[in-house]
């Protein structure tokens, strides 16, 4: 089995770059919401018209299906690089107090050993 090192500075480099287009598609979203839904192109009312409103309708269903599930899927990455980076921290934690913890006991066998 392949050992990994994981630089936690690069994972919380990453959660601000996915913060940054979650932010990005929350704008993106609210324009559509605001501007766009609901409201086809004003073409008149001849067939050709009719015909584009709902190409345009269709559409816009379409694009804002995607991107609803590219929101989906950065928030899913952003919650995942959280629980990851705080797991490679408390990792460092405990093999940081494990060290100390070491370093202690040795020292009182040093101490112990002095005394002899």
């Amino acid at each position: 089995m392949a050992n990994t090192d994981v630089d936690v500075s690069s994972l919380d480099g990453f959660l601000a770059n996915l913060a940054n287009r979650r932010i990005q598609l929350e704008t993106v979203i609210a324009k559509m919401n605001e501007q766009l839904k609901d409201k086809p192109p004003a073409l008149g009312t001849f067939q050709h018209a009719n015909t584009s409103k709902a190409v345009y309708a269709k559409h816009y269903g379409e694009f804002a299906d995607r991107i609803n599930r590219l929101m989906d899927a950065v928030v899913a990455a952003e919650l995942a690089t959280k629980r990851i980076a705080e797991n490679y921290r408390t990792a460092e934690q405990l093999n940081s107090l494990s060290a100390t913890s070491i370093g202690s006991r040795l020292d009182d066998v040093d101490t112990a050993l002095e005394k002899k």
